[in-house]
């Protein structure tokens, strides 16, 4: 199984997405970032940019609802990064919790998911 080194879990709310960047630092160390974002266009344009800012090479979202959709377009668009629809995910345990981002890419093996995986040209 692939491990991707640089990864994001989006927990995507109607107001708001839940970031949780996760990746490697030199000593092999897992780094954890927690991050909040509003889903006005503006916002989620802010999160593309900091999704490339930090080199982010995979992203996983959970969301309800179509909430996911406006997510979709815009990391699809902007940021050259293989983004796993909702589908994709299945239910784990666990607290329902702003950490849920954390969880979402870890239960999402690298190239193994149900749903679709687009990948940014480049």
């Amino acid at each position: 199984m692939r491990v991707h080194r640089n990864c994001c879990g989006l927990d995507v709310h109607k107001k708001m997405i839940a970031a949780c960047l996760l990746r490697e630092d030199a000593e092999g160390n897992s780094v954890t970032e927690k991050r909040l974002f509003g889903s006005m266009t503006r916002e989620l344009h802010e999160l593309a940019q900091w999704l490339c800012a930090v080199q982010v090479t995979a992203v996983a979202m959970e969301a309800t609802g179509v909430y996911w959709m406006p997510v979709w377009n815009v990391l699809t668009i902007r940021a050259a990064v293989a983004a796993h629809q909702p589908g994709a995910l299945q239910s784990g345990p666990g607290k329902e919790d702003r950490s849920k981002g954390r969880n979402a890419y870890r239960r999402t093996p690298a190239g193994r998911s149900s749903g679709r995986q687009l990948r940014a040209p480049g």
